[in-house]
């Protein structure tokens, strides 16, 4: 019994060995910076100032636990940090902060790196030696008040698949991203500078690239070719030379401009060099198709102006697209568009087309320039999404994709809100109970039809026309259909 128990208390004095193989510890870097290592394995550089240069990877006074060490935290204060100043095999999380401007150090000597929290405001050193040994950073946080992304900044950190660059950001540093299997990412206003192969070569997959940058002077060529979709943001003033350049798997463009800004945006004639532009569509501003034609930059492209589309609940209303033969409306149970619900067709007039539907739709009106339909058979609170598109003839000439949420209860003819009762009769709206009430009734884009105070018990307001109509009592707002 004796030996069994000594076997137990020996194996517990191994286990607990194991658990925490070191008491914590530290001790002064510098006349103004301290280190701790706890005995959970992280360490914490504190104080002011620039940490030293070591002359070796052994030379740093955690180096007898680096194999201990899981995480490093350098606390705000520190602007500097040395050469071998961190060699170690296990660190898993590396946390740099604010303060921090300078650094001679190597992320290729944390080969376990799964996580770096980077908060430097401005740090102006490059990281070429990161690259090296990078395939285990799978996040990565850059912090809100980061300007500078600097030189090979996480190259090769092949398993980042996301990043999210702060609006804070005015800098992309050379191959910065070079190699991450990054599939979307949007580029912030205040971004001034992308150096060349920021987003380039091998492992890059970019499809999604939306660019909000201002104003932005480039270095060479980014590398971001993969990219299929392109969304310009609405306060780009200029698109620099090479900035797309060789992105060759273009299909979609998206841009805001209209007739009062088109003219004050700068587009260098080489933005787009390698790109066949006749294959690629640019999606422009209802009503903006001719402008884009007579415009240098973009007259070569396969111009496709958006449809003016409004949508509550199962509603869809949208307006006439000038020389239009005729559309289709496409309901997608999934935001990736590979689930199809309904293929809906209509002739030019904005009449429905039937055809072998599982439930076809209801179309509430066919007005000249404003289209109304009621999509029937659809769950009730549930995301759905769609693509319009406009054609002449069998060629696309318009088109607009986006989301909708039915309501938990849709398309009621008639409405109780509180003692207020809301109903169709007709071509009338009538509003009961009422009295005192402010009553405002609008169409499917807004515009303002009746604006009356109500001061009789029943309220009876025709429209004349069938198609979906606001109807604001007070404060309560509800939609009606009349067909």
């Amino acid at each position: 019994m004796k030996k069994i128990m000594k076997k137990i208390i020996l194996l517990l004095a191994v286990c607990s060995m194991s658990i925490a193989s070191f008491a914590a510890t530290g001790g002064a870097v510098n006349a103004t910076i301290n280190w701790t290592l706890d005995d959970e394995g992280v360490l914490t550089i504190s104080g002011t100032g620039d940490m030293p240069n070591y002359a070796s990877s052994t030379d740093a006074p955690w180096d007898t636990y680096e194999n201990d060490i899981v995480e490093i935290i350098v606390q705000e204060g520190i602007t500097y940090i040395g050469k071998y100043a961190f060699v170690c095999n296990k660190v898993l999380t590396l946390i740099i902060p604010e303060s921090v401007t300078s650094a001679n150090m190597s992320f290729a000597s944390l080969p376990s790196l799964k996580n770096l929290y980077y908060n430097a405001i401005n740090c102006n050193s490059s990281f070429e030696s990161f690259g090296a040994s990078c395939g285990n950073l799978e996040n990565l946080v850059i912090g809100n008040n980061v300007t500078r992304i600097p030189d090979y900044f996480v190259l090769n950190a092949w398993k980042i698949t996301s990043v999210n660059l702060p609006n804070s950001v005015t800098y992309i540093g050379h191959r910065s991203f070079e190699n991450c299997p990054i599939t979307s990412i949007i580029i912030p206003e205040n971004v001034s500078t992308i150096q060349s192969r920021a987003f380039g070569q091998i492992f890059i997959t970019i499809n999604t690239l939306i660019f909000n940058a201002k104003k932005c002077a480039l270095a060479e060529y980014v590398g971001w070719t993969t990219i299929t979709h392109l969304i310009i943001g609405e306060n780009v003033q200029s698109l620099p030379a090479n900035i797309f350049a060789q992105c060759v798997n273009l299909k979609k463009i998206q841009v805001p401009w209209n007739e009062s800004n088109l003219d004050a945006v700068s587009v260098e004639t080489s933005a787009f060099t390698g790109l066949d532009k006749s294959q690629c569509k640019l999606i422009v501003p209802a009503g903006t198709k001719n402008l884009y034609k007579q415009a240098n930059a973009w007259k070569n492209f396969n111009i496709i102006e958006k449809i003016n589309i409004e949508t509550i609940s199962d509603l869809f209303s949208w307006q006439k697209v000038e020389d239009a033969t005729g559309y289709q409306l496409i309901i997608y149970s999934d935001i990736e568009k590979t689930n199809i619900l309904y293929i809906l067709n209509f002739t030019e007039d904005g009449k429905y087309i039937p055809s072998q539907q599982p439930a076809k739709p209801q179309f509430a009106v066919a007005e000249t320039e404003t289209y109304s339909h009621q999509i029937t058979g659809l769950e009730n609170n549930t995301d759905y999404f769609y693509a319009l598109t406009a054609f002449e003839n069998e060629k696309t000439i318009a088109e607009q994709e986006g989301s909708f949420k039915t309501d938990v209860i849709t398309a009621l003819p008639a409405v109780k809100k509180s003692d207020i009762n809301l109903y169709v009769s007709g071509k009338n709206i009538i509003i009961e109970n009422a009295q005192s009430k402010n009553i405002q009734i609008f169409n499917i884009f807004g515009q303002t039809l009746a604006n009356v105070k109500n001061s009789s018990e029943t309220a009876q307001i025709p429209m004349h026309k069938a198609g979906i109509y606001l109807v604001k009592i007070g404060l309560e707002t509800q939609k009606v259909v009349i067909e």
